[in-house]
């Protein structure tokens, strides 16, 4: 019987490198800021007599997302506010101020009932006059800055006060008010001058609302198209934020191909036969 020797063929190497398709994407997130747009107003004066230590009326809010009410009270320095209410939602004080011869304040509320709801305020006194503006806005949030000051410019129709802390896009809610005052009022918000939207029977106050500001420090000023009486000037301001929003880039790079550094070396042995 032969023999036979099986011999291995020479070995070979194969060589096998790993290739990866990596996309690669640049994307870019901006947050802007967008201006809250401002709905419907209403307003109400009355003098609560015994033993009715309230004053009610209708307000129509906006429909939309995001909404905020707002609502302003002008009273005497003896009549306090204990609460204000819309469709029976508490508000938030966010200012009240005594200037001396006047009471101003200021309530706000997130995401409020659309449609036409009653705001309830309600007082510690009777007999005396109250003044009160609602102001509906869509695309806006609450907890913007508040402000209150108070002048003596001996007459003079000017008060200027220094705003910090703001957020670019949003709008400013002026408040001016005096003991007296003639003339038609007019309010400056980093330059823009505005009348305001409302005043009172009396003229003692008066609401307006910013465009869009586009600095996080400014001025804003109260004045009047007449002169001043009673020795003081006050100036509120609320600030309504506007709602963020995130917007992607489509900026992006085309798919590269990245070699592994690692080789794969597999020694595969065939084999024949001889004889």
């Amino acid at each position: 019987m032969p023999n036979f020797l099986i011999m291995p063929e020479r070995l070979k190497t194969i060589h096998i490198s790993k290739y990866f398709i990596v996309p690669s994407f640049l994307l870019s997130s901006v947050f802007v800021v967008a201006q809250p747009t401002v709905g419907n107003q209403s307003n109400q004066k009355s003098t609560p007599g015994w033993p009715n230590y309230t004053m009610t009326w209708n307000h129509n809010h906006n429909t939309g997302d995001d909404g905020v009410l707002v609502v302003i009270l002008h009273s005497a320095t003896n009549n306090t506010v204990s609460g204000v209410k819309y469709n029976n939602v508490s508000m938030t004080q966010r200012k009240y101020f005594n200037d001396g011869n006047s009471k101003v304040g200021i309530y706000e509320l997130a995401n409020p009932a659309t449609g036409t709801n009653e705001v309830k305020v309600t007082m510690s006194t009777h007999g005396q006059s109250v003044a009160a503006v609602a102001q509906s806005f869509t695309g806006a949030t609450t907890g913007g800055e508040a402000f209150s000051t108070k002048d003596t410019p001996n007459n003079s129709n000017v008060h200027t006060a220094t705003r910090s802390g703001l957020t670019v896009g949003s709008r400013m809610i002026v408040v001016g008010t005096s003991a007296s005052r003639s003339g038609s009022p007019v309010y400056d918000v980093e330059g823009s001058s505005y009348t305001p939207t409302n005043k009172d029977g009396t003229a003692k106050m008066g609401v307006a609302i910013s465009d869009a500001i586009t600095s996080t420090s400014l001025n804003v000023t109260t004045r009047s198209g007449g002169s001043w009486s009673g020795g003081y000037v006050s100036n509120l301001s609320l600030e309504i934020l506007g709602v963020s929003s995130c917007s992607v880039g489509d900026g992006s790079s085309d798919p590269s191909v990245a070699q592994n550094s690692a080789m794969t070396n597999i020694t595969h042995a065939t084999s024949g036969v001889t004889g």
